[in-house]
């Protein structure tokens, strides 16, 4: 947690808000509710709310309960937005990822804890309730769909991330290796998407169909198997690979291993958007480095040392995401699982440790508000 002047920013987890939202609806709580958001604001204290927290909020399947959830933001006055760059609405990690960017360039010999004290200061930026309400009502429509599709999609990307069949990460590079034909390479992918397969339906979340859990596998291996198209009318299979993730030769030929092409690759894609949005080349995106990022250091923490279950959940992609805020909040509240993973995270990484001070658990909205205020008194005090 970094120290600025200004409001003391409380970042809820979205289950803490849809209880808090109820309280604000209900006749018999909403009075009460709003003299514990009074007693919270007297102390400097202000509630962040982000894109994140917005797509999850849209996810009820019934558009009138999200209507009823974003009309009853107007009940909290004073509150934070993420500062927006590459949107006009309330921002989302992608606008921190690109002030760390413009941070990162600015200063090329940076770390991450520099970085984040550079960004600090711009991170959120003051809002309404009413304000949130004006730009989510107009847009109910859309967001609502936006949200249904995403919540398929996370659980996709949660299961595939984390299964075995598809780990590589012990996996040596071997640019040297003789090119196997690409006939071969197909049924090696076939193969793997049976196991693939197999393995998604075991481990799905209880929330999605079978037939949802294989469709995301098949058309993983599908986009596979376009890719050994690509790569095969290339010539050179290695440095096909390599334009594949965005890397050079001179950068892969400090790796050893397949997870560390794999990574600079995803983080490259996850500059895209920002570095669209701020008309930078793919050059520019060069002088940067990942470890640069806090938001990049703790979703390859996050990846690395959760918790893996039985069962994936949708949820776990969500989580990450809500941990990236953390470097920016004065106090960002989770549930028990994630505070477990941050747990995890504060034992085996202590660089991105760093990064997670902010982080805390609490069973509800009104324990999360009873610690920020306690929180926040001390610091106006």
């Amino acid at each position: 947690m970094l120290t600025a002047p200004g409001p003391f920013v409380v970042c809820l987890d979205t289950a803490h808000w849809v209880g808090l939202i109820a309280a604000l609806r209900s006749a018999k709580t909403r009075a009460g509710t709003q003299v514990r958001l009074a007693a919270f604001e007297a102390v400097g204290g202000s509630l962040a709310l982000t894109f994140h927290h917005i797509v999850e909020l849209a996810q009820h399947e019934n558009r009138d309960e999200v209507e009823a959830r974003f009309r009853a933001l107007g009940y909290i006055a004073p509150m934070c937005a993420l500062s927006g760059i590459t949107s006009d609405g309330p921002g989302s990690v992608l606008d921190l990822i690109a002030q760390e960017l413009l941070a990162a360039l600015e200063s090329p010999d940076a770390e991450a804890e520099a970085i984040a004290a550079a960004v600090w200061p711009g991170a959120v930026e003051p809002a309404s309730g009413a304000d949130f309400s004006d730009w989510l009502l107009p847009q109910l429509d859309i967001l609502h769909w936006h949200a249904a599709k995403g919540t398929a999609r996370s659980r996709n990307v949660s299961l595939l991330s984390q299964a075995a069949a598809l780990d590589r990460s012990k996996e040596k590079l071997m640019p040297n290796a003789r090119a196997l034909p690409t006939a071969e390479v197909k049924a090696n992918l076939f193969a793997l998407g049976k196991r693939l397969a197999a393995e998604v339906v075991q481990r799905r979340d209880p929330r999605a169909s079978e037939s949802e859990a294989v469709d995301g596998a098949a058309q993983f291996i599908r986009e596979l198997m376009g890719d050994v198209e690509g790569i095969a009318d290339h010539g050179n299979v290695w440095e096909a690979l390599l334009a594949r993730a965005n890397v050079s030769a001179q950068e892969a030929a400090g790796m050893r291993y397949i997870s560390e092409v794999a990574d600079l690759g995803h983080f490259r894609k996850q500059l895209e958007i920002p570095a669209r949005h701020l008309g930078l080349t793919n050059d520019e995106l060069r002088r940067v480095r990942p470890e640069q990022f806090p938001t990049w250091l703790i979703h390859l923490a996050y990846t690395k040392h959760r918790q893996v279950a039985a069962r994936t959940q949708g949820s776990d992609l969500g989580d990450m995401h809500l941990l990236c805020h953390a470097p920016y909040m004065d106090a960002l509240f989770v549930d028990k699982r994630t505070h477990e993973n941050v747990r995890r995270i504060r034992q085996k990484d202590p660089r991105t440790a760093v990064f997670l001070q902010s982080v805390q658990r609490a069973g509800s909205w009104d324990a999360a508000l009873d610690l920020a205020r306690t929180a926040a008194a001390s610091v106006s005090g």
